[in-house]
């Protein structure tokens, strides 16, 4: 049971910080390199991070623990 808890918290973190959504899509003013769109992953979308994480960074990542 533990590694699909594991398992579970991965693809929601996949989801959630590395992978952009569609719905979460802002128009760009001049498209740049055939891009006519600027998309976020919905941590990023509410203010939790200032950029789309990648899985280096991720694996890396140091928690604060209080």
């Amino acid at each position: 049971m533990k590694t699909w808890d594991a398992l579970y918290r991965v693809i929601l973190f996949e989801q959630n910080w590395l992978r952009p959504h569609r719905a979460l899509r802002v128009p760009l003013a001049t498209p740049w390199e055939g891009c006519r769109y600027h998309q976020w992953p919905p941590a990023m979308a509410i203010g939790l991070t200032d950029h789309p994480w990648s899985w280096d960074e991720f694996l890396h990542f140091r928690a604060q623990h209080c």
